[in-house]
């Protein structure tokens, strides 16, 4: 059983088994994650912001994403999305993009993404998103209610 909840502080330790899978797997955006946050370049807390994981019963983070705003009205963008490989086509990506959507409704009316991945797009479109080339950095959006 996993929990999704608010990552209020983003701690190394708890992030570097994901930061060096993600390596691994030829992904930087972890650690572009890890460096804007400590340097408070992006910690996800500007209005509207969040960032949150998905935890194991052992607290073991499985899963992370957040929501930031863009520059136009009503946007948000979810950005640092990644499920550990172990976790993948188990639901915990879409408990936890689910988590991120319910929060991003209360503040925006349109979220969007990037994503250069087939998997991912594939995630994305199963989960409502929509392709577009409406901007040179968003693949998929999102109407919200």
């Amino acid at each position: 059983m996993s929990s999704c909840k608010r990552i209020m502080y983003l701690k190394l330790e708890e992030l570097r088994p994901l930061l060096e899978e993600s390596k691994e797997d030829g992904f930087r955006f972890l650690q572009r994650l890890w460096d804007d946050y400590e340097q408070g370049v992006n910690c996800f807390h500007e209005q509207g912001e969040v960032l949150m994981g998905v935890y194991n019963e052992e607290g073991r983070l499985l899963a992370i994403g957040g929501i930031n705003r863009t520059d136009q009205q009503g946007v948000g963008r979810l950005r640092r999305f990644y499920v550990t490989r172990s976790q993948r086509r188990k639901g915990t990506g879409g408990e936890l993009l689910e988590a991120l959507i319910a929060h991003a409704t209360t503040s925006y009316t349109q979220l969007v993404l990037f994503t250069d991945t087939q998997i991912g797009d594939e995630f994305y479109r199963s989960k409502g998103f929509v392709k577009t080339s409406v901007a040179s950095h968003v693949t998929h959006v999102l109407e919200l209610k």
